[in-house]
């Protein structure tokens, strides 16, 4: 039964993590002072061509994954749900935030995004679902 619970909590902490990843770029990306790397790449594609950034964010991600095949490594379930769920998760965050009126209302978004990613970051990265041993 112990055990049954770790995997559990594991997989509960992957999927918040990567929820709360998501939600955090939307708001990062509402407050307009700056984004993350893949963010950027994403916004590129969606000022140029019109996609949505979430989905840029998807097919990028499953792109990267088929870089694996030739470095013969394995990807964990978790790197796979990143790339499948992180920008789903972004695009319900940019669904439901506004862009605040005032400067220190997109000061504290962007300040709340910026702490919601790291402590998301530590969830999914601590659930320990990505490549390597002892990931299972």
């Amino acid at each position: 039964m112990h055990r049954g619970l770790h995997y559990v909590r594991r997989w509960s902490q992957l999927l918040s993590g990567l929820f709360f990843f998501g939600f955090a770029a939307a708001m990062m990306l509402r407050a307009g002072f700056g984004v993350d790397p893949w963010t950027v790449f994403a916004e590129g594609f969606h000022v140029t061509w019109g996609f949505g950034i979430g989905w840029v964010i998807v097919v990028s991600g499953l792109a990267v994954l088929l870089i694996w095949i030739p470095l013969r490594q394995r990807p964990g379930i978790g790197t796979v749900l990143n790339a499948l769920l992180v920008g789903p998760f972004m695009e319900v965050g940019l669904a439901v935030i506004e862009t605040p009126e005032t400067v220190m209302q997109r000061v504290f978004l962007y300040a709340a995004g910026l702490l919601m990613m790291g402590i998301a970051s530590g969830l999914y990265i601590g659930a320990r679902f990505g490549p390597g041993p002892g990931t299972a």
